[in-house]
């Protein structure tokens, strides 16, 4: 007949006290001595379902089981216990409970896989942007080195950078002394990055054309203005008819205008450089 032993009466078969409150004894009717059956526990291990610690090792239950017994963790398949740090809690023969071990732990932090750890898929966050803005910026000094036979390829290689940058290039446009570029801002650039990742291969690009152009520079300045997506086909018709306006308007006069409408301050001494 099995029978379960008060916690004070349990021994070791060396008559050490036994500690640990899973183990049952059996007790034989034809002799007084306790016998405890144990299971190999390297065969033991090998049965196990394997939990993942949240440092990716694999921990295994290493209690050494007696026949027929239950332990409060592994029940009907379930994981066993594992503490905050994700380490898995080891009940050892003949020793005390170095961690109390409830069935209601609230410190589960294992996961249970079948598979190795490699086979584990998480879930990665998403980041989502729209921003568009309008950028405006002068050859230096105004000077007009875009003229109708270099025009279309530098609009035509300043989209190309804004897409390798990582942005929408909605629409490129500006006559011979200043471009008009509407794009959205690439999630991972600030604005100021990625108008420098568009003026600096830019330039390098015409001087390289022909001799005439090595003494191409962009101002230093520039100016970039958000654009809603309501206001958006009315600032597409405006960078796309820019060669009809500055008919009857300078740079100059169109900057400050805008500049004004976006309720900007700005200094005449410095905002031309």
């Amino acid at each position: 007949m099995q029978q379960w032993f008060p916690h004070n009466q349990r021994r070791t078969r060396d008559g050490r006290p036994c500690w640990d409150a899973l183990i049952r004894l059996k007790h034989d009717r034809t002799s007084s001595q306790s016998v405890m059956d144990f299971q190999d526990s390297r065969q033991r291990r090998s049965n196990l379902p394997k939990l993942i610690t949240r440092d990716g090792a694999e921990a295994f239950d290493e209690t050494l089981l007696c026949h027929g017994a239950h332990l409060e963790g592994i029940r009907g398949g379930r994981l066993y216990p594992v503490s905050a740090n994700g380490a898995a809690l080891i009940r050892s023969l003949g020793q005390r409970p170095r961690k109390i071990v409830t069935s209601q732990s609230a410190a589960l932090k294992a996961r249970f896989i079948s598979e190795p750890v490699g086979s584990i898929i998480t879930t990665m966050p998403q980041s989502l942007s729209r921003v568009i803005i309008h950028v405006i910026f002068s050859t230096k000094n105004r000077e007009p080195w875009l003229d109708s036979t270099i025009r279309p390829r530098m609009h035509a290689y300043l989209a190309t950078i804004c897409r390798d940058l990582d942005g929408e290039a909605l629409r490129v446009g500006g006559v011979a002394d200043h471009v008009h570029i509407l794009t959205t801002l690439p999630r991972t650039l600030s604005q100021a990055q990625m108008i420098e990742g568009i003026k600096k291969p830019s330039s390098k690009w015409i001087k390289a054309l022909e001799v005439r152009y090595r003494g191409f520079f962009w101002q230093r300045g520039y100016g970039a203005f958000s654009v809603s997506p309501s206001q958006l086909d009315a600032v597409l018709q405006y960078v796309e008819t820019q060669e009809e306006h500055h008919r009857t308007l300078t740079f100059q006069e169109e900057y400050r205008e805008l500049l004004r409408r976006h309720g900007m301050e700005f200094d005449e001494r410095y905002v031309w450089d």
